[in-house]
């Protein structure tokens, strides 16, 4: 039997993550690295619902070391009954592009 190569993990990677407290939502990134690296990222945030729409775009460089971590965007809004919320961070390093995505709708 042939063994199947499922590959190496990425060397950056990234994570979108959210806290809801009372109404409100907060979205933050963050870019993880399993060496070295630098590089420049974009963090969107799109929000729609009874009270209105908006959306921002923040952007930076990141450097890393092996095994840290470091945000990368963060935004707050109301998340209110029907309301939802989409955030996308994009970026590159050492020759690599990532990309992570959130989706939530408040019930």
């Amino acid at each position: 039997m042939d063994a199947v190569d499922t590959g190496s993990p990425p060397v950056i990677s990234c994570q979108i993550e959210a806290d809801k407290s009372r109404g409100t939502i907060n979205v933050h990134g963050k870019i993880i690295s399993i060496s070295p690296a630098s590089g420049r990222y974009i963090f969107e945030m799109k929000k729609e619902g009874k009270s209105g729409s908006s959306s921002i775009q923040q952007s930076g460089n990141f450097s890393l070391s092996v095994g840290e971590t470091v945000g990368a965007g963060q935004s707050s809004t109301d998340f209110r009954k029907g309301t939802r919320v989409r955030a996308r961070l994009t970026g590159e390093g050492l020759g690599q592009k990532f990309s992570c995505d959130f989706d939530e709708i408040s019930e």
